[in-house]
């Protein structure tokens, strides 16, 4: 309907279960932080919304522990998403031949500008991007089970590629 009256889509509670909050402490876990990125690729690809806010009004869906300084898994995945997910950014076309592969792309605000969100539920394995700008350096944001937030650099080839490993179960953001 939103599209049809050219009006903004707006999803003002993103989440993968409604009774999380009933379990034993799922917000240390990595599983949490997979599936609401699961989530929100999807609900970001399905709906065209352009805001999105995350699923809690009772703070019964906490990002950081109870002392406010330690972050869980699902913070990391926010904040990379927010950085994929500009202001002002569209999302984009961006095609796998791995239909496992969930792919969010945005171009913009500025020209030149794209960001890229990989999120990969299966195996370890490598991502080949292609047509971007020969020799741009770009940033390559991480998270796993193991290990949230991880961030390097790296440098598009001259044929305009860069290839992205991917590590299991893991959400990537590259921009």
């Amino acid at each position: 309907m939103g599209r049809a009256a050219g009006k903004p889509i707006w999803c003002t509670e993103a989440g993968h279960d409604a009774q999380l909050w009933t379990k034993s402490n799922p917000w240390a876990g990595w599983d949490n932080a997979l599936s609401t990125a699961l989530a929100y690729e999807k609900t970001l690809r399905t709906t065209g919304a352009s805001l999105m806010d995350y699923w809690t009004y009772q703070n019964n869906y906490p990002i950081v522990q109870p002392d406010g300084k330690r972050p869980y898994p699902v913070f990391h995945v926010m904040k990379a998403m927010e950085g994929v997910l500009a202001a002002q950014s569209k999302v984009a076309e961006a095609t796998s031949d791995n239909e496992e592969l969930h792919i969010l792309a945005t171009a913009g605000p500025h020209p030149g500008k794209f960001a890229l969100l990989l999120i990969n539920p299966i195996g370890a394995g490598k991502v080949t991007l292609s047509g971007l700008t020969p020799g741009a350096t770009v940033t390559v944001e991480e998270s796993t089970a193991a290990e949230q937030g991880k961030t390097t650099r790296a440098t598009v080839d001259a044929s305009g590629k860069l290839i992205v490993a991917l590590h299991t179960r893991s959400v990537v953001c590259v921009r």
